[in-house]
């Protein structure tokens, strides 16, 4: 690239010129050139300075923007990530960890990322994909006998078996008809996946498999089973073995230690009239440490801006993190499909928005990997996403407009 070949043509040419003005000191060439080498040698230096000072590429704008966002009381705090899928373009703490204590946001903060964790369960479900040991296409049955004899609840309250066998994908596009909450699952956090399974098979399905999608927390974590019964391991080992591990993300975690939980910035929602914040108590299942509680995989990951940033740099690179295979092309290709068969854009385990897919949390956090560029945004809040005063929804948005400024300065500069 021409970014690069003008960067090894000055190394070319400082080693010349640093080779010049030892041969002028030794006496092997006239003081006169020693001269001319000192004053090439300075103005190459201060060419190299200039642009290593350009390797933020307008994180300024991005500041502002959350600057803005925070002063205006729109969101208490946020850290953001603007990379490639090998570089960081622009990494911010702007705001507070704590309003009413003024605790300065982290960078090293961590978030509970709540629906993000869809995403991360759909790449594990994805690797058994890629192992051939089971298809997207098999019916949730051939795994769960008792699927089989689900019926639907009709709107005159009848119950009639479905017209079509609830298909994996189905769970992973939220597709499947059933419900979005099952109210007998009070605390999924203290129950096994099986348990929660056995609760969700009470309830009838809500719609006709492939016909609507419901936004459902029974679909993922239904998925979250599949894979301890397709891999013969719990789903926890199961995404720290094969996710979590590979991918460095050293801080991702269902039960966060004491010492981590100092890290986690005070959850928020907005006021009753909406100008300013209170705080929200998070439903997790106390104390966050305890090895009892369970993982839930449609929603109960903590995790960091850089860790989350691996995830989606092994997604923005097709399925390779660092030189290493973590889910094939094709698979990641298929995530980022829209599989849902009503106007809802939703792929495997994915929200799509325009040209990104990714996914957000209740509590604000938000990733986007970008289909066309080589681009990954990563947002981070903690104040419930649908009660946001003084116009914080539309954080995101001005966040990812000034992500893809970054990204064009990034791509000109290399040209």
């Amino acid at each position: 690239m021409k970014g690069k070949s003008s960067l090894e043509g000055l190394h070319v040419r400082i080693t010349w010129i640093v080779y010049c003005i030892w041969a002028c000191s030794e006496g092997v060439l006239k003081v006169e050139i020693y001269v001319i080498m000192r004053r090439h040698l300075l103005v190459s230096c201060l060419f190299i300075a200039l642009s290593i000072c350009k390797i933020s590429f307008g994180g300024e704008e991005v500041r502002s923007v959350l600057q803005s966002l925070v002063d205006g009381k729109a969101i208490p705090g946020a850290v953001t990530i603007v990379a490639t899928k090998d570089e960081i373009l622009d990494y911010e703490a702007v705001g507070f960890a704590d309003i009413e204590e003024k605790i300065p946001m982290q960078k090293d903060a961590l978030f509970m990322i709540a629906s993000q964790t869809k995403t991360m369960t759909a790449v594990a479900f994805m690797i058994l994909v890629d192992e051939g040991k089971v298809s997207l296409d098999d019916p949730v049955s051939k795994y769960i006998p008792e699927f089989a004899e689900l019926k639907v609840k009709n709107e005159d309250t009848s119950l009639t078996r479905p017209k079509t066998e609830i298909l994996i994908h189905h769970l992973l596009s939220h597709s499947g008809g059933l419900n979005k909450q099952c109210p007998a699952v009070k605390r999924d956090d203290m129950m096994t996946l099986e348990a929660r399974i056995k609760e969700y098979l009470k309830m009838p399905l809500v719609a006709e498999p492939n016909t609507k999608h419901i936004y459902s927390r029974p679909s993922l974590t239904t998925v979250g089973y599949l894979i301890e019964i397709i891999s013969g391991k719990s789903y926890n080992e199961f995404m720290q073995e094969r996710i979590f591990n590979p991918l460095e993300m050293k801080n991702t975690t269902f039960t966060p230690s004491l010492e981590n939980q100092k890290r986690l910035p005070t959850a928020y929602r907005a006021n009753s009239d909406k100008t300013d914040f209170e705080i929200q108590k998070l439903s997790h299942s106390r104390p966050l440490e305890n090895p009892a509680r369970q993982p839930v995989p449609s929603g109960s990951i903590f995790s960091d801006a850089m860790d989350l940033t691996n995830f989606c740099q092994m997604l923005a690179g097709k399925g390779v993190y660092k030189g290493k295979r973590i889910l094939s092309e094709k698979s990641v290709e298929l995530m980022g499909v829209k599989f849902t068969p009503d106007a809802h854009t939703y792929g495997l385990g994915c929200q799509l928005e325009g040209d990104t897919f990714g996914h957000g949390g209740s509590l604000g956090t938000r990733m986007y990997i970008f289909k066309d560029k080589d681009l990954i945004a990563i947002y981070l809040i903690q104040c419930v996403r649908d009660n946001l005063p003084n116009g914080g929804n539309q954080g995101e948005k001005l966040f990812k407009k000034a992500a893809i400024k970054i990204y064009d300065e990034y791509k000109n500069s290399k040209e």
